[in-house]
């Protein structure tokens, strides 16, 4: 049997196990069928995001972690969660948090990120089918019992936009916003 050394190389490059190849490839072979798109993702996203919560209060998150936290700012709360989520599902060892005129601009490099659907799951697609977006903002709200982080949904606009090697999304503070 002949060795796929492409497949072999991004195994080693993104440092993937079975439950990465499973999920990229599952939500690739849905997109086949035609049945899958963004919306669908970000729906089922915000769902996981809400179980990943629960899970990391039972296992990362303390009561001593949580009344220490209480006193941080949203954005501190949201760096805090965005880490604390790449631990509990290791996402890519590359993700940046910066502020930009108010908004919180998360970038994931796509030649590291464990999940991508066309980069693990080989998927054949015009637009995205990026979980990460959602995800983030349903876990955050989850785990701090508030509605502060928003996903900036533009018209028009992709909530997830490719620049070079970084998939970019960006939200708001709600308070912020209001």
């Amino acid at each position: 049997m002949a060795v796929d050394t492409k497949f072999q190389d991004n195994i080693e490059k993104r440092a993937l196990k079975a439950e990465s190849i499973f999920f990229a490839s599952f939500i690739a072979g849905l997109n086949s069928f035609g049945i899958l798109n963004q919306a669908v993702i970000n729906m089922a996203s915000r769902r996981a995001g809400k179980h990943l919560a629960r899970l990391a209060e039972l296992t990362d998150f303390s009561e001593s972690d949580m009344q220490e936290c209480a006193k941080m700012s949203g954005e501190e709360k949201f760096g805090k969660s965005v880490k604390l989520v790449n631990k509990v599902l290791p996402i890519s060892k590359d993700i940046e948090m910066k502020k930009d005129n108010g908004n919180i601009i998360i970038s994931i490099r796509n030649s590291t990120c464990k999940f991508c659907p066309k980069g693990v799951g080989e998927a054949e697609l015009q637009g995205t089918l990026c979980p990460f977006p959602s995800l983030l903002e349903s876990f955050n709200n989850e785990i701090w019992k508030s509605e502060d982080i928003q996903l900036i949904k533009e018209r028009a606009i992709p909530l997830m936009v490719k620049e070079g090697d970084w998939c970019i999304f960006k939200y708001r503070l709600k308070k912020d916003s209001e």
